[in-house]
Formats: C-alpha cells, structure tokens, sequence
C-alpha cells in the first residue's frame, strides 16, 4: 500500500494568458494544480488547456475534469492515490 504524503494542492483562478507560466511552473516543480477557469474567455480558455495538457504529458502527469470549467493537473499519481486511499 503506498503511504500518503502531506502536500498542499495550489488552487489558481487565472483571468488572463500571462498569468500560465506560473501553473507551468507549479507542475515542472511536481505540484499539484486546481484550475479554475470559469473566469476566461472560450479562447483563452483553450490556450490554457493545450499548454497545461502539454506539460501534463511531457511530465507523464494526468488532467482531469472535476467539475464545468475546473480541472485538477497533477504530474504523478498522487491524486488517484489519495481517492484510492480514502475509499478504503
């Protein structure tokens, strides 16, 4: 049984393009990332996406919709491991 280490899980509402690079950044340093973005535009939305979708698979990390508009990005599998772990 893998042991679940404590990390905090960034939550970021981004409201414009620039502010990517930090969500980038969060996930090459193999933090986990909520997004919110409700706030964007269709446009700025996909861009958004494919840049995180990139990293994520770069990374072997996973991206998943939890809800319309907002997505939790992880690069490993800390987030199925910590579901799994609180089912049992």
């Amino acid at each position: 049984m893998k042991q679940i280490v404590n990390r905090e899980i960034m939550v970021i509402v981004p409201t414009q393009l620039s502010q990517i690079v930090s969500v980038g950044k969060k996930l090459l340093l193999g933090e986990t990332v909520i997004l919110n973005l409700n706030y964007l535009d269709a446009e700025t939305t996909q861009r958004f996406m494919d840049f995180v979708c990139g990293i994520c698979y770069t990374v072997n990390g996973i991206l998943t919709c939890i809800s319309a508009g907002i997505y939790i990005a992880s690069v490993d599998d800390y987030i199925d491991t910590a579901m799994t772990e609180s089912k049992n």
